[in-house]
């Protein structure tokens, strides 16, 4: 098991394979994005990949018909 001295000195390569994942090239990642905006883009994708049934929408009856 890793300690977590050697844990902690991957976070780079931990976000920069999430990036990846998601289409976010290297360069674009450490380039083109500020760190505050990596959260929010992280965190939609999360909202966007969930499946289904853990996605909850409003709806309002005035909607359907």
């Amino acid at each position: 098991m890793e300690s977590q001295s050697a844990a902690d000195e991957k976070w780079l390569q931990g976000l920069i394979a999430a990036g990846l994942k998601i289409g976010i090239s290297k360069r674009e990642l450490l380039e083109d994005y500020y760190p505050d905006e990596l959260a929010l883009v992280f965190s939609e994708y999360a909202r966007l990949s969930a499946p289904p049934e853990e996605r909850v929408e409003e709806a309002y009856g005035d909607d359907l018909w």
